[in-house]
């Protein structure tokens, strides 16, 4: 039996239609009977490789645009505050972005912080976006964060509409502790299909749909749980999301 990637609960499979599901053409569906979290599991001719360089990023100089620049900058700009109200004492001195495209937030938060470029640290799967982040002054690795040995630690993780892209997350928050220091803060975020009035919405490169309890179980044994925020779909770019916050409270693993 598949047990959830959030909580280790029991899950079912889930056949035929669905009130809360929107998703049409996926034959591997299951629900966790404990959080409630939805995942979809990995097709098996599923190239995150290829999908990511060459079809989810479609512009050929890699600098991707997503939706007016005003309504990103309005976007930035109300996530940072959110952010920064929930640790108002919190100033990092160094930050990782995984999945950080073409680095418009992270240059929204490093000159919230007022940070030099070499304090900061992104990772991007496409090689032309990582080529593009180096040509900004920023340190760049290109792969999946997941499988790259990565030795230094941080003040600030952040990966935005990420983690839902990814197939096994259950060693996610132990791969993000070994990423921050102690006391560094997470800033995690995913869609939120609970809000949908037509229930979950279907991306082919989505396998998790998360909801307030399965986001709060991922993380909660690994890190303390700061604030999770509900983001309306006038507030961000594409639709309703979860902002998750978690701090790095407990001593690091060797």
């Amino acid at each position: 039996m598949i047990t959830c990637y959030c909580c280790g609960g029991k899950t079912r499979k889930e056949e035929g239609p669905v009130k809360d599901i929107c998703l049409t053409h996926i034959e591997k569906l299951f629900r966790c009977l404990e959080c409630g979290h939805v995942f979809t599991g990995c097709p098996d001719d599923f190239d995150p490789l290829n999908y990511y360089c060459n079809v989810y990023r479609k512009k050929p100089d890699h600098e991707v645009n997503w939706g007016d620049e005003n309504k990103r900058k309005k976007y930035h700009s109300e996530l940072l505050s959110r952010f920064a109200s929930s640790v108002p004492h919190f100033k990092p001195d160094s930050i990782i972005e995984v999945g950080a495209g073409a680095g418009h937030f992270m240059q929204s938060v490093s000159n919230l912080y007022n940070l030099p470029v070499e304090s900061v640290l992104t990772c991007e799967l496409d090689q032309g976006l990582a080529s593009y982040m180096k040509k900004q002054g920023f340190n760049t690795l290109s792969g999946d964060f997941t499988k790259l040995d990565i030795d230094q630690k941080f003040d600030l993780f952040i990966a935005l509409d990420v983690i839902e892209h990814l197939e096994d997350i259950k060693n996610l928050p132990q791969k993000i502790k070994k990423l921050l220091n102690k006391d560094g803060i997470g800033l995690i975020q995913v869609p939120d299909h609970t809000t949908r009035k037509n229930g979950v919405k279907q991306f082919v490169e989505h396998f998790h749909y998360f909801n307030r309890d399965s986001i709060s179980k991922l993380f909660k044994d690994t890190f303390e749980i700061v604030k999770i925020i509900h983001n309306e779909s006038n507030t961000v770019t594409n639709s309703p999301s979860m902002t998750t916050i978690i701090k790095n409270t407990k001593q690091n693993l060797a």
